[in-house]
């Protein structure tokens, strides 16, 4: 596997220290086929794959071995790691994983009681040059996780696009109104976006009901809204991965409409 610029916080710091590195990878750069072939893989599992994941870069990896790919857009992370227990024949592990999760939600809802029925909205502001983006979209793993702990998502939620990345132009900031709003500081300064008048008059910020954080606070809350069920299933991936050999497989006809993982039994 290749290894960014620092760990991540959400794998157990154990299995992070077992993983095979083969590479030094730059975020949002696809690893080169050359050394994905040099590590001789059984499977190649591409998670969470965005548009720079083609039918060209399937073909090619598919010559290095099976493939196992998910659309980030089209697929939730049980799905995902569900499927990847399927393909090594440990589906109890993956389904104990999951179960392990939903205990972890449960006990956070049932020790916060006031979150039931309360709308919230998270916003991520970063350098001027990308601006401020709202995250609690219908349908996403954050609004997921979100009201997996009671909370709901406002009625403007459904006015934002609905094409990924939204980011928050001056005729949208008064759409982020909620009983809570979050806002992280993600950039070198939010000042640009947290001081304008346009926020201040947004009511969940006059009334007291929002919440900001910078810095390190910030990164760590926004990994853990946005990465923690990704993360959670990464950890059940990596156990998944060094626990059994993987049965025969062979990769599937690639198609970014699918919506489960993909990767068939071999004849």
């Amino acid at each position: 596997m290749a290894k960014y610029a620092s760990e991540d916080p959400w794998i157990p710091k154990d299995l992070w220290e077992q993983a095979e590195f083969t590479e030094q990878g730059d975020v949002g750069e696809e690893i080169s086929a050359e050394a994905i072939a040099a590590s001789e893989p059984d499977l190649i599992v591409k998670l969470q794959a965005y548009e720079t994941f083609d039918q060209d870069r399937f073909n090619q990896l598919s010559r290095v071995a099976p493939v196992l790919y998910t659309d980030a857009e089209q697929t939730t992370w049980q799905d995902v790691l569900t499927s990847l227990g399927e393909t090594q024949d440990l589906r109890d592990a993956a389904a104990s994983k999951i179960a392990e999760f939903d205990d972890h939600v449960e006990a956070i809802k049932a020790d916060n009681p006031d979150f039931a029925g309360k709308t919230i909205s998270l916003v991520n502001v970063y350098s001027r040059e990308y601006g401020a983006s709202y995250e609690t979209l219908p349908e996403t793993d954050t609004a997921a996780i979100f009201e997996s702990l009671g909370f709901k998502l406002p009625e403007n939620a459904y006015k934002f696009p609905e094409d990924g990345y939204v980011q928050i132009s001056d005729e949208m900031v008064g759409l982020i109104d909620a009983d809570l709003v979050l806002v992280g500081i993600l950039g070198d300064s939010g000042a640009y976006f947290t001081d304008q008048p346009l926020l201040k008059q947004v009511p969940a910020v006059a009334e007291g009901r929002a919440v900001v954080t910078e810095g390190d606070e910030a990164q760590d809350f926004t990994r853990g809204v946005l990465l923690a069920p990704a993360s959670w299933a990464s950890s059940g991936h990596w156990i998944l991965l060094k626990t059994l050999p993987i049965r025969h497989c062979t990769s599937r006809e690639f198609s970014p409409a699918h919506r489960k993982p993909h990767v068939l039994p071999r004849s």
